[in-house]
Order: C-alpha cells, then structure tokens, then sequence
C-alpha cells in the first residue's frame, strides 16, 4: 500500500508539472502548482515510509511518527491551496507571452526553504536505509535493492539542480522520475520485486541449526542456510538459482511426494538403498497475500542420535527376549507386562517432548524438596531471554513480577502451598528483558505428600497481552464518543457522582455543570449534509478546551449536546468567567472546507 502511495504520489507530481509547463493562463498555472506540490510534500514522506518497510523495519512506522513526520508537509499543503498563505511558498513574478508557451517566473518565499530542507532530510534518511539493507542482504536481493537505490537518486538530483538555477529554469524531475519507474518495471520483471523473496527471507534464519532451503514454484533454490549448504560442496552461490533436483538429487524424491499437500512431514534415510544419514523433513508451501502459492519451506532435521538410539534398543530389546524364551512361562508373561509398560513409558515421554516444544504456552516446574525450577524455552523467550539466561530458581519468577502484582500471586501461591487449594490461576505481569512489563496468566497444580504437604507444583504460562490491549480498548471505547473522542455520557455522569459525593464531605469543594448545544446545527446538517456536520462537532470542541482548565471535563453526550464539569472553584463568579469565555469563543465563526 504504501509503494503504490509513493508512485501516485510520483504520478500527481508529473501531472501537474504537465499542467503548468502547458498552462495558457495563470488559473491554470495557479491549479497546476497546487496539483504539483501535492506529488512534491506527499512524495519524501510516502518514499521514507516505503524505505521503512521495505527494508523490514515496519516497528518504526507508529502512529505518533506518522504524525510527527507528516507535521511540515500538512503545513505546506495548507500554505499551497490557501491563495492569501502561498506567498510563503513561492511568488509569480513575472508572466513572459512572447514565445509559444507562456512562460512565468516563481520566486519561492521563505517556506519554501523549510520544506526543501526537510524534504531533503527525508530523502536522506531514505537512501541510508535502502543502503544499509542493500548492504546487509542477501546475495539474492542485493541486485534489486542496489539498482533501486542508485535509480532513486536520479529525481532528487535533477530537483535539486532545478532549485539552484541549474538547468536554466527547465525542471527535469518529471523525466529523471520516468527513468525510475523504467528501473522499477525491470525490477518487477527481472527480479520479482516485492513478490517471493522478502516473504520466503522471513521465514529462514541464518543461525538455525537445522538445514533450511527456499524454493519457488519452479522448483529453484531461492535462498539457503550455511547447515543446508554443508549437505553439497557447492558455493552458495553456484547453487542459488538452480534446480532443487539437479543440486540435491537424492532429496528429488520429496518434491514429488508432497507436490500437492500445503504442509508434508515425513522421517527418511538417505541415501534410500543404504541410509546413512537419518532426517525428519518439514516442507510447508508459502502463500502471498492473495493466498496463492509462491513456494516452498524445506527443513531438514538430521535424527542419528535417535535412529542410533533406537537400533541399540531395539538390539537390547531382541537379545532380552531370547533370553527371556530360555525362562519359565511365568517370567514370559512378567516379560510381556514390561514390554507394554515401557511403550506406554517412552509414548508418555514423547507426548510430554512433542507438548514441551510444540505449545505457544511456557512450562515451568517446582521441585519443592531440592528448591529447582524448570523453565522451558518458550517461558522464557515469552519474557525476551535465551535458554541459558535464567537461573533454574523460584526467585527468577517472582522477582521479575511487577511490583504492584507480586503481593497477590504471592498469595495464590501460599494458598497452594497451605493445602487450601489444588490448583491456582493469576494473571499478573512480568517485567521482561528490555524492562518493558508483559501481561501473562499462570496455571498450576500441585502434587501433594502423603502428609498433604507440597512436594511438586507444575503448570504453565501465557501471553495474554492482546487480550489485555482488547480490554482496554473495550472499556475506553465504552467510556467515549467515537466521532470526537470526548467522555462520553455514561463517563460524565460518573464524574459528577463523584463531585457530589466529595462535595458532600468537603463543603468547600465547588464545582459547577454547564450544558450547552449548537443553536441551529440541523440547519448544518440540511443545508450543508453530515460530513460538515461532523467537522463542526469535531472544531467545536477543540475551541472549547482552550477555554478550559486542565482539571475539568468536557464531553458530548449525544448529537449536539455538550456537558462540562468545571472543579473546585473558588466560587460562583470564577463558574461564570468561564461560561462567558465559552461563550465568547463559540460566538467566532468556524470555516470548514472552506464554508464559513
């Protein structure tokens, strides 16, 4: 979305460059600039936040950055369309008829340097970003990002000789900027901008232990990992590009068994005939954002260990049985009785491995009699630590808890431990490794001696910070109008409770309710439709809360209605000050959209 909001950023700004170089009169002229300038202000800031983006920094792009950056080009857009403000931008001086095209000379005002100037800043923190992923990706997108990089340079070049006299008044931004889009088509065609490659880039990771292989459609090795390229002696970059089939031919037969299937998993012997090496092979198919397949996951984890495992106990296995064949039958049924337990054991233990590592949720377990904690590596990466950088100790847990939460798990815990429960849940917050709290829900049970005392507790832990995030966005939106944000109706009539109540008890504390509404808003609504309507209900109150004390309230309780607790007031002059300051602001008119 945002690279097709820099190109019709691009496009706006070549239109009216058009229209002003053709301009047969100043009215023309007059609309060609302000088209133009809309491609000029939006164009560094939608190219920045493309940087951003492309180059996988999507955490910076926030809310509050996108308003602070977009600070100055709002302010230049309104100097440009407002006729009695562009002067600030620039000035036409001169109109010259004597050749075939009317020709006219701007002289730029003192605005126009701030813009240029943070434009440019923008354009500069750009670039360094498309340099610094040119330089740390992959041989793989380096070609793209490189020529992109290179092709952006050339319209900002050829802006910045316009500004300075240059080009003898000849703007050549417009052409410089058809040059880039030739270099983005070749892009698109040559190396499948913006489609396979930063999708699969995701999904692989350079330090995995496992050997890890991207392929596309086509079956061609797209991108590799160090463990995956010790399985051939090729380099890596004789192998990028090429067949999966011709480089990893003993691996062929893969493709073929789980050509149709979106996730196939398997544990295979290679070479087929004599395996000697032993692999549990993971292929997921990835999907763009339409949903269509665009290629393809292969890991390989390599299980000797368990394979070798597995043939000592099945060679201990076979030579217990040939003995026990030696025994009486009574010890041949004892022996059947101990084969099923000891399956039924090493299931149990694979279930226990396979839900430690496949859960989203943490482990932990309490061995009260030797005081050790086990934290599994989820429960610790839920917090930001690696498997090494917490200490197998209770204190590990409870000292990272947030102050004002640690009294009660405290006392969920005691609970447990006193034999007054089984089993415990709480939600609490953990400080994590950045210092940044996180919102978690612990579940336990507790495994009891047979004097009832505690000797083990386990259970686990989970992330509930959306959750939490999703309550509180519940209770504020239950708290305030949607249209102008304010408090809402059930939030003031709160407010004023509790006013009541500490009047009550304080006779001193004042406090005075004003209610009011705009006088003919109906009117607003008919004559000029909804959408004004709601651009006075959305002024009104931003007039008004400049007329206000931080310490009151304002709200809308509905259509036009507006309510105003004003607190601890001195008296009943100071309530009426400020009615009449209100009063007084309202009674200046409101231009939107340009209706006064």
């Amino acid at each position: 979305k945002i690279f097709i909001l820099t190109q019709t950023a691009v496009i706006i700004w070549i239109l009216g460059d058009i229209i002003i170089k053709t301009a047969i009169n100043p009215v023309l002229f007059n609309l060609g600039g302000k088209i133009l300038y809309t491609g000029i202000v939006t164009a560094p800031y939608f190219w920045l936040l493309f940087s951003m983006s492309y180059g996988e920094h999507d955490q910076w792009v926030t809310k509050k950055q996108l308003l602070i950056l977009g600070i100055i080009p709002s302010l230049t857009l309104i100097f440009v369309f407002f006729d009695f403000l562009s002067p600030l931008v620039r000035t036409v001086t001169t109109i010259d008829t004597s050749g075939p095209l009317i020709k006219y000379t701007v002289q730029f005002g003192p605005w126009f340097w701030v813009h240029t100037v943070y434009s440019y800043l923008l354009l500069f923190l750009a670039g360094t970003l498309q340099i610094y992923s040119a330089v740390s990706s992959s041989k793989l997108f380096a070609g793209q990002k490189i020529l992109l990089t290179t092709a952006s340079l050339f319209p900002w070049v050829a802006n910045i000789l316009y500004i300075f006299g240059v080009t003898n008044s000849i703007d050549y931004t417009a052409v410089a900027f058809t040059f880039l889009a030739l270099v983005l088509m070749v892009n698109f065609i040559k190396f499948k901008f913006l489609d396979i490659g930063p999708i699969a880039r995701s999904l692989v990771f350079e330090h995995m232990v496992d050997p890890v292989i991207v392929l596309d459609m086509s079956n061609k090795i797209i991108d590799i990992n160090p463990p995956a390229k010790q399985l051939t002696n090729q380099d890596k970059s004789t192998i990028l590009g090429y067949s999966f089939s011709k480089t990893f031919p003993e691996f062929d037969f893969l493709l073929k068994v789980s050509n149709s299937l979106v996730e196939f998993r398997k544990e295979i012997g290679i070479p087929k005939k004599d395996p000697k090496n032993f692999y549990s092979v993971k292929i997921n198919s990835i999907f763009n954002k339409q949903s269509i397949p665009i290629g393809k996951v292969i890991v390989l984890r390599n299980i000797n260990d368990q394979e070798s495992a597995k043939k000592e106990l099945l060679e201990l296995n076979s030579e217990l049985e040939n003995r026990v064949a030696e025994r009486t039958a009574e010890l041949q049924k004892e022996l059947e009785n101990n084969k099923k337990i000891q399956k039924a054991l090493r299931e149990s233990e694979e279930r226990y491995s396979l839900s430690i590592q496949g859960t989203n949720d943490g482990i932990w377990d309490w061995q009260m009699s030797t005081g050790e904690v086990f934290y599994s590596a989820r429960w610790k990466a839920i917090i930001g630590y690696s498997d090494q950088e917490i200490a197998p100790t209770i204190n590990s847990w409870l000292d990272r808890v947030h102050l004002d939460d640690r009294w009660s798990l405290q006392v969920e815990l005691t609970k447990l431990l006193d034999n007054n429960s089984d089993s415990f849940e709480h939600s609490h917050r953990l400080i994590c490794k950045d210092g940044t709290p996180l919102w978690v829900r612990c579940r336990g049970m507790v495994k009891r001696g047979e004097d009832g005392g505690a000797i083990r507790m386990s259970g686990s832990l989970s992330d509930i910070s959306k959750h939490k995030q999703y309550e509180e966005q519940i209770l504020f939106d239950a708290l305030h109008d949607q249209l102008t944000g304010l408090p809402n109706r059930a939030y003031i009539i709160d407010k004023i409770s509790h006013a009541i109540e500490r009047g009550k008890r304080h006779k001193h504390n004042l406090f005075a309710v004003i209610f009011l509404d705009l006088d003919r808003f109906k009117n607003i609504n008919d004559s000029l439709g909804h959408s004004i309507g709601d651009l006075l209900l959305q002024a009104a109150p931003k007039r008004l809360m400049t007329c206000l004390r931080s310490i009151d309230t304002l709200s809308r309780i509905g259509g036009d209605e507006f309510v105003i607790l004003i607190d601890s007031l001195t008296g009943v002059e100071e309530a009426k000050i400020i009615s009449d300051r209100i009063s007084n602001s309202l009674s200046e008119p409101f231009t939107l959209q340009g209706t006064k």
